[in-house]
């Protein structure tokens, strides 16, 4: 007797729940949890990343504000920290009268020759240096519109530089050069200079010439504040030096026989701005473009008071911090920002490299963030 064949729905197990009203239990897939915690791996490692940047770059300012700014209570030394080296290169109190023999042998091997290359010239000019690893002061005009710099130090060595940063107003420029054992020079207080002094000019080539103070204290509009300037009989450029060999004050401008010379402490404040920001008196920014809300736009959008973030420099503070477009800042460190006078005020009592608490809404919350503030250049 031949048994019948099995239909291909009695080859399928019934199952248990079949008649019960219940779902068949079925088993349950990783896949989607492994898939989120992937994610929010990825997640965590960027923020990681962004944090790391962002310390790293305010580890890097700091470090150079530091190499050029005083302490309060530093008037006879003054150091900092640049690639890690210890450096001096600071205010220092008047010491003994030196020779013009000893004053040429103590400031030489700090004094470099500055080669600039133009389409049609060669121009030369004298740099101070600054650090031991590199930094150096000239004159802005000796290195504008050029296509290669070149310093020659006191021992002949020559070596290719860039400017880090220059001020027409003040004509003052920093120049970098790859080094590690230079020779900074050692500086005076020029708060003490007085109309009649008698001081030296000294340039790159070592011959030193008398000058005298004509007036200690002219004055000058150097970006955007009111600064002291000295006018000495100078008849070439260079670098003024008091009788115990320190410098005092530099020659600017492109006529050395107009005499206006700038007090060192004064060079040496700009020089740490050109180092830091490459330009003077920086001005603190978040990196992004406000905009103020109407009454109007307030209540349609149901928005809180403060000022719309409209654009957002990319790459900069705000961006690396989260922060977008139709974003609506309400507070600065705990200030409140209801319209732009206010945020204007806010940001003029911060400095490049400060770090700020900013209060931030969107999407019907509240937000705190930490940002620390770039230069408007």
């Amino acid at each position: 007797m031949n048994t019948p064949e099995k239909s291909r729905h009695d080859k399928m197990p019934m199952p248990d729940s079949f008649g019960t009203g219940k779902q068949p239990i079925r088993q349950k897939s990783y896949l989607p949890m492994t898939l989120i915690l992937l994610v929010i791996l990825l997640g965590a490692n960027l923020v990681a990343f962004a944090v790391h940047l962002r310390l790293q770059n305010k580890d890097r300012i700091n470090a150079i504000k530091n190499v050029l700014l005083p302490g309060s209570d530093q008037i006879g030394a003054f150091s900092g920290l640049i690639g890690g080296d210890k450096v001096q290169a600071g205010i220092h109190p008047s010491g003994q009268t030196l020779s013009d023999t000893e004053i040429v042998k103590k400031l030489l091997p700090s004094l470099v020759r500055i080669t600039a290359q133009t389409d049609s010239e060669t121009a030369i000019g004298t740099g101070l240096v600054l650090t031991r690893d590199g930094y150096i002061l000239t004159n802005s005009h000796s290195v504008e519109t050029v296509h290669a710099l070149c310093v020659i130090l006191s021992d002949g060595s020559s070596h290719t530089a860039v400017c880090v940063g220059s001020d027409g107003s003040s004509d003052l420029a920093v120049l970098k050069i790859e080094a590690e054992t230079l020779e900074p020079a050692e500086l005076g207080d020029s708060s003490e200079i007085q109309s009649g002094d008698r001081l030296h000019l000294l340039s790159y080539s070592g011959e030193l010439k008398e000058a005298t103070v004509i007036k200690a204290d002219d004055s000058a509009v150097l970006g955007g504040e009111q600064t002291r300037m000295l006018v000495v009989d100078l008849s070439e450029e260079g670098v003024l030096i008091n009788q115990s060999g320190q410098v005092v004050a530099i020659q600017i401008g492109e006529k050395p026989r107009d005499g206006k010379a700038l007090p060192i402490c004064t060079a040496k404040e700009l020089a740490n701005d050109l180092i830091s920001y490459g330009c003077i008196n920086p001005q603190a920014s978040l990196g992004v473009q406000i905009a103020e809300l109407n009454d109007i736009q307030r209540r349609y959008w149901q928005l809180p008071e403060g000022v719309m973030i409209s654009q957002v420099v990319v790459n900069g503070s705000a961006y690396l911090a989260g922060i977008r477009p139709g974003d609506v800042l309400l507070q600065i460190d705990a200030k409140q920002i209801k319209n732009a006078d206010d945020y204007q005020a806010a940001m003029e009592l911060l400095h490049p490299g400060d770090t700020v608490q900013l209060l931030i809404y969107r999407m019907g919350r509240e937000y705190s963030i930490t940002i620390v503030l770039q230069s408007t250049r």
